[in-house]
């Protein structure tokens, strides 16, 4: 099952980090992140929640987001 971690922060929206459970980006500590996993969740933007990139990739705004390079390389913690 693909972890629900990817979300955006509220500088920009449309970048998208990994978040683990310390809620600190993959790349750079620094970038944190509020989203959760909610019940409505499918009724809020990708920025605004966790969610799987996959989902993402599937959504009909897909090519808004840019999946953070050094994220998606990053082995999770």
């Amino acid at each position: 099952m693909e972890p629900k971690d990817w979300a955006g922060t509220t500088t920009d929206e449309y970048d998208l980090h990994r978040f683990p459970a310390n809620k600190q980006a993959l790349c750079d500590p620094a970038i944190r992140t509020y989203s959760s996993t909610q019940p409505d969740d499918d009724f809020r933007q990708p920025y605004m929640t966790l969610r799987t990139r996959t989902t993402i990739e599937a959504t009909p705004f897909a090519h808004f987001y840019r999946f953070c390079p050094a994220c998606s390389k990053e082995i999770r913690r």
